[in-house]
């Protein structure tokens, strides 16, 4: 299924974006703590997945270093979808 790039922007929003939380390793090193979204379809995470890896690609190596770890946990966020939430993104 071809996604517009119009489409594809309107949902690069924070309410389709995991959520996020900041914690600290047993070092004290700071990293992400990613809950991601039940209702959100496979396909369209892969592509998130897939984007952020490009981004993380082009950056320089000083400011790849500069990012922090992220782990993805097993738990769902509890956060529902938006309602006017596209059919490509949301799961039936």
């Amino acid at each position: 299924m071809a996604i517009s790039r119009e489409k594809l922007l309107k949902v690069m929003e924070p309410e389709y974006l995991s959520e996020e939380e900041s914690d600290l390793d047993e070092i004290g090193n700071s990293f992400f703590k990613v809950r991601r979204f039940r209702w959100q379809r496979d396909t369209f995470r892969e592509l998130k997945d897939h984007l952020e890896e490009v981004h993380r690609d082009q950056l320089t190596p000083q400011h790849q270093g500069q990012l922090k770890k992220r782990e993805v946990m097993e738990r769902f966020s509890s956060r529902g979808a938006p309602e006017d939430c596209p059919k490509f993104v949301r799961r039936k």
